[in-house]
C-alpha cells in the first residue's frame, strides 16, 4: 500500500516546492514553480486562476477566518477561500516590487510590504498605505506586542503598523552586557 511521501514524491516529482500550509479543514496547500496544488489526503488537485500572469505562487499566511493569501512575481496578490484561487489584489504601478512581502495583521487586515507598504481589507479594498521612499523592504516581522513591522534598508528606522495605523521608529542601540569567562 502506498504512502502519502511516495504519492508526494509522484506528485512533484521536478517541481519546486516553495510553501506549504495546512488549512482549518486539515487539507494541505503547496505553492510551487507550476502553480497552486491542493491536498486532501486522498488526491492531488491543481487549482488554477484564469487571471493569473504567472504559475509559481509564494508566501503563504492565513487570517483568524482561514482564508490563505499568497502571491506571485508578477505583482499579484491571491485569496484561497474554500477550494478557490481568486485574484485579490494587483499592485499598481507605483506599488510594485520584485519584492513582496505579506502578513495578516492583528486587525485581520493583509498587509502587504513592496514599493510601499499597503493595508487591504479583507474585501481587497485598499485602507491605507506608507511609502517606503525609494528604500527596500525587507520581509515583515511581528513583535511581542503582535505589532507588524518592517525595516527599512540602508536606514537605523523601523516601520510598525498596529491598529489601522502606520508609525516610524528609531533604532536603537543597547548595550547587553558581556558575561565574562
Amino acid at each position: 500500500q502506498p504512502s502519502y511521501f511516495s504519492f508526494a514524491e509522484e506528485q512533484f516529482r521536478g517541481v519546486q516546492i516553495y510553501d506549504v500550509i495546512q488549512d482549518k479543514n486539515l487539507n494541505y496547500w503547496f505553492a510551487t514553480n507550476e502553480g497552486l496544488f491542493y491536498f486532501d489526503y486522498y488526491t492531488y488537485e491543481k487549482i488554477e486562476c484564469d487571471k493569473a500572469k504567472g504559475n509559481s505562487v509564494f508566501n503563504f499566511v492565513m487570517s483568524k477566518e482561514g482564508v490563505i493569501y499568497c502571491h506571485n512575481l508578477n505583482n499579484q496578490l491571491f485569496e484561497i477561500k474554500g477550494k478557490q484561487l481568486n485574484l485579490f489584489y494587483e499592485l499598481s504601478e507605483d506599488e510594485r516590487s520584485s519584492d513582496v512581502s505579506i502578513m495578516v495583521a492583528n486587525d485581520g487586515n493583509l498587509i502587504v510590504g513592496a514599493k510601499k507598504i499597503i493595508v487591504l481589507n479583507k474585501f481587497g479594498k485598499k485602507l491605507n498605505y506608507y511609502s517606503a521612499s525609494g528604500n527596500y523592504l525587507g520581509p515583515a516581522f511581528i513583535n511581542q506586542k503582535g505589532e507588524i513591522q518592517f525595516h527599512l534598508h540602508s536606514t537605523d528606522s523601523i516601520i510598525v503598523y498596529s491598529s489601522g495605523k502606520f508609525s516610524k521608529h528609531q533604532l536603537k542601540l543597547s548595550s547587553i552586557p558581556q558575561n565574562s569567562v
